[in-house]
């Protein structure tokens, strides 16, 4: 199975308004323990909630783990941004339909 790749989904695949819990293998190959192969995204209206989302993390403690951006490798009009908490914690703010 290649990284970061899910290795088990639960949830409404067709509903993005349901929580949805997946599993998968860390994308840097290292060995999943906690802060890495765990990660909580957060579903977000737009595009520039997420720029001021990862703002305020950074502001707090976090750490960058990815500029706001588009990733057209998850989708066309897909925009996220990566932090880590304060405690190593992954978390990812995405949106499906950026403009």
């Amino acid at each position: 199975m290649l990284a970061g790749s899910p290795v088990g989904v639960l949830g409404k695949k067709d509903d993005e308004t349901f929580p949805r819990f997946f599993t998968g293998y860390p994308f840097n190959e290292k060995t999943a323990q906690a802060g890495n192969g765990t990660m909580t995204a957060f579903l977000v209206e737009d595009a520039a909630t997420i720029d001021r989302l990862h703002v305020l993390a950074i502001r707090n403690g976090g750490s960058d783990e990815g500029e706001p951006g588009f990733r057209p490798q998850y989708g066309e009009g897909f925009y996220g941004a990566y932090v880590r908490d304060p405690d190593g914690n992954k978390l990812a703010f995405v949106c499906y339909d950026a403009q």
